[in-house]
């Protein structure tokens, strides 16, 4: 179980990391609200994916 977890928020890391990418470029073309937009989606992923990755126990915050 904690392994598909992990799995599924090295994955959410991932997709933020893409969004994020997706907003610098959005924001060098001139579209402010695309660079917003992409910079929530990108923090929301990127915090889901830490819990996940802490309630899998991969980034030693809850082992032990």
């Amino acid at each position: 179980m904690s392994d598909g977890l992990a799995t599924f928020g090295w994955v959410l890391l991932g997709i933020a990391v893409i969004l994020l990418l997706l907003g610098i470029v959005a924001a060098f073309e001139g579209s402010g609200d695309g660079f917003g937009d992409a910079l929530m989606w990108a923090f929301f992923l990127a915090l889901g994916g830490v819990v996940l990755l802490c309630c899998g126990g991969h980034l030693g915050i809850l082992e032990g």
